[in-house]
């Protein structure tokens, strides 16, 4: 298939599920995150055949390749994910369970949003893939999705908020409060 050009996608495997986000990695390999149940699927092939991975988890909110050569999966209520291939995974061990969004920072960092206990909005951070993480405390914004700018400055949309970091997610100030949820930030060429 041209990976240029329009076109349908072959059926994925029905075990229920939405597809939620969609990574074409640097070795041209597609993956789908499902939502609501349905785990991760992975094409070599542009989407002709998928493969069902061995990540069940229900929700796989946010899918990226990182430097460092793992793919990273947020699966809200069941932690964080890394893998080499797409396939097969392994849970990293978080300070929280409930992860929302994760995206590769500024030097490699992991910048992971999510919820704690008491339903607190939660950023870590981790400088060695996710082996030691570093908390910073949003209270009461709940992260829903991050996005680095071209610039190198980190966004964070929330519940209803809209939070910028200058300093690779150490630091978070408000930027405005809107009426709705912030779902998604695009970015131009």
């Amino acid at each position: 298939l041209d990976k240029n050009a329009w076109h349908l996608f072959s059926v994925l495997p029905e075990t229920g599920g939405l597809p939620k986000s969609i990574l074409e990695t640097s070795d041209d390999k597609l993956i789908i995150g499902k939502h609501f149940g349905g785990g991760v699927y992975t094409s070599i092939d542009y989407g002709k055949i998928w493969t069902i991975s061995d990540l069940t988890a229900d929700y796989n909110l946010n899918i990226i390749e990182a430097s460092d050569g793992y793919i990273y999966s947020a699966s809200h209520q069941d932690g964080l994910y890394r893998s080499l291939n797409g396939v097969t995974w392994e849970r990293l061990n978080t300070p929280i369970d409930h992860i929302r969004t994760v995206i590769e920072g500024n030097n490699g960092r992991l910048i992971v949003g999510g919820i704690g206990l008491g339903f607190t909005g939660k950023i870590i951070l981790s400088d060695n893939g996710g082996i030691d993480w570093q908390i910073i405390n949003l209270d009461a914004v709940l992260p829903d999705q991050l996005f680095k700018a071209k610039d190198g400055e980190i966004y964070l949309g929330g519940q209803k908020e809209l939070m910028k970091s200058v300093d690779n997610g150490e630091t978070w100030n408000l930027l405005f409060i809107s009426n709705s949820e912030i779902l998604t930030f695009t970015q131009g060429k």
